[in-house]
């Protein structure tokens, strides 16, 4: 992972002339030194800016399906006190203020081991992230996934690089700048790893594809008002005998709130039914 991560590194800091204040190299550091470093950085950057992360190396999933990344000193037996949640990383990302963010995800290559089964391929650690309800995990930041679902990394150059690793340094030093205009666009890398990737894993007699994940940043289908509100008029439905003047005012606040989403009318249609169907009883 650091010769990795190196490699990239120098790639991106040569090619695209970035300043030394602009690059942040963190390898095999211990868990606090990740998050003071990660937490510094990201503070400095806004709407101008370009944000790019390559995170490299191992990474475990626990029983609550919570996924942490080893820095060093990681203790398997305590990943949750020891090891660098991706979650928070990703948290970390979503609040940064750059106008265009991209993580590069490339994690447990193949290897053997009883820690299998808590090893993901890259794609499934994206899988585990939680989101603020009625929201997508990612709403701000793209991510490029180095292995697919099932899937584990291979290795080139008799294990001293990932493939992944290898084929992002291609990329970045031109070989994804199809159109010259020294600027990849994550599709256009994505385009260009999905096509190499695929090829190259098969010469080592593997197999190995990378995964897109766009954000997604819409907003959410409810607001909490318009949720209050529906739960406000589903509350009749419990009702022995509610009064139909507040059901219609109930039904009209809830309206205009949810807009042109469904469940005010079918709550109302259901409180409809449920009156006519006790006029129905009465003696």
């Amino acid at each position: 992972p650091v010769p990795d991560a190196k490699r990239l590194c120098d790639t991106l800091v040569s090619r695209y002339k970035v300043p030394a204040t602009q690059s942040l190299l963190l390898s095999d550091e211990s868990l606090v030194r990740l998050e003071q470093g990660i937490s510094d950085f990201l503070r400095r950057l806004g709407p101008p800016d370009q944000l790019l992360v390559y995170v490299t190396g191992r990474a475990f999933r626990n029983d609550q399906d919570t996924v942490f990344l080893a820095p060093k000193n990681f203790d398997y037996s305590r990943m949750d006190v020891t090891g660098l949640s991706l979650q928070w990383l990703v948290d970390q990302l979503e609040a940064c203020k750059a106008g265009e963010k991209l993580l590069l995800l490339d994690a447990n290559q193949v290897t053997d081991g009883t820690d299998l089964q808590r090893q993901p391929s890259a794609a499934e650690m994206i899988g585990t992230l939680k989101a603020p309800p009625g929201r997508a995990p990612l709403r701000t930041v793209t991510a490029v996934a180095g292995t697919s679902e099932g899937q584990r990394a291979l290795t080139v150059d008799d294990g001293k690089h990932g493939l992944f690793a290898r084929l992002l340094t291609a990329a970045y030093a031109g070989a994804a700048d199809k159109n010259r205009d020294t600027r990849i666009e994550p599709t256009e890398l994505f385009t260009y790893l999905n096509e190499t990737m695929p090829r190259e894993a098969a010469r080592l007699s593997g197999e190995q594809t990378p995964h897109l994940t766009l954000p997604d940043d819409r907003p959410p289908r409810l607001t909490d008002d318009a949720k209050k509100a529906i739960r406000r008029l589903a509350g009749h439905l419990r009702a022995t005998r509610p009064a139909q003047e507040t059901i219609d005012a109930d039904y009209a606040a809830a309206s205009e709130l949810a807009g042109k989403e469904l469940e005010p009318r079918l709550l109302y249609g259901l409180l409809l039914l449920k009156a006519r169907d006790r006029e129905k009883t009465i003696p």
